[in-house]
């Protein structure tokens, strides 16, 4: 058995080590202080609860409560807002007067009433469940990163309808997308996704790499509905032929459009190609798009 720490020093020295074993396990960042609560406690043969307390822990006292405050204090001081989590499906984009605006998808659960309102106070504090009446109402607008408050007063009824419909097409299509993530390539391809999005906000924006960034999401989808059909498919990245594949396994077909946006050439990951923003958007509708189809095929097998 270790010998338990006696200082701050000692207790520091112990968690770096216990930090490091985790780093090496590839346990996420915001998972370790949760995880290193489970490995100080076996080091030490302890028994420590698992509510990391708010008081900070007390000076020279290294075990149970205190034991479990210490971690939570070493882990905010070393990774701080990394910790943190994302808990929604992530996000998509959209354009709104000429520029792409960032939308967040949340997860969901049980009913909510949507809503696209212009005044951006007015549904802020109705997002709370309260037993035995109505559902929470949110306000889709709330959603869009940055919306400024004069913007989303000036949108017109159509603005209002487009984002509305965008946000449920695309939830819808995420949602789908995320249930399928236990299948090969799908977490590869959920990543693709997300990177498509961060590509056309990053400064400078890349919209070759976003719309190249929605083809592989798309390519690794479908090969993934192939693979579990046991149906070869060639490794290659034409979007197309892997399509037609997917259509003689039970997909409906995808549109010409949806083909035609996702089938990219290489080059564009250097500029050697020009990429506008709505092509790029429209890639990575594409891409949601084809993920739902491939969630169809498989639920209707």
């Amino acid at each position: 058995m270790s010998v338990l720490p006696a200082t701050q020093e000692e207790f520091v020295r112990e968690m770096e080590r216990i930090d490091a074993r985790l780093r090496e396990a590839q346990v996420a960042i915001h998972a370790r202080s949760f995880t290193a609560v489970f490995e100080y406690a076996k080091t030490f043969g302890l028994s420590i609860p698992l509510d990391l307390p708010a008081r900070p822990g007390r000076d020279g006292v290294y075990v149970g409560v205190d034991a479990a405050a210490h971690i939570k204090s070493w882990y905010d001081e070393r990774y701080g807002a990394r910790q943190n989590i994302l808990m929604g499906l992530g996000s998509t984009m959209l354009v709104l007067k000429g520029d792409p605006w960032e939308l967040r998808l949340p997860r969901i659960f049980g009913e909510i009433r949507c809503v696209v309102e212009r005044d951006l106070t007015q549904y802020e504090n109705n997002q709370s469940m309260r037993a035995g009446g109505p559902p929470p109402t949110m306000n889709i607008l709330s959603l869009i990163s940055d919306l400024p408050a004069g913007l989303a007063a000036k949108l017109t009824a159509s603005e209002c309808d487009m984002i509305g419909k965008t946000f449920r097409r695309t939830l819808n299509c995420m949602q789908a997308i995320e249930s399928m993530s236990q299948n090969a390539y799908v977490p590869e391809a959920l990543s693709d996704i997300h990177a498509a999005v961060k590509h056309v906000f990053s400064v400078p924006p890349h919209y070759g790499q976003s719309k190249w960034s929605s083809a592989q999401a798309a390519e690794k989808i479908l090969k993934s509905f192939l693979k579990m059909k046991l149906i070869d498919f060639p490794r290659n990245h034409n979007i197309r032929t892997l399509a037609g594949l997917a259509e003689t396994g039970g997909m409906r077909p995808l549109e010409e459009l949806a083909i035609r946006c996702l089938q990219t050439p290489a080059d564009v990951r250097y500029g050697e190609t020009s990429v506008s923003l709505e092509e790029a958007v429209e890639a990575h509708y594409g891409s949601l798009l084809l993920g739902q189809r491939i969630f169809e095929a498989m639920i209707d097998v």
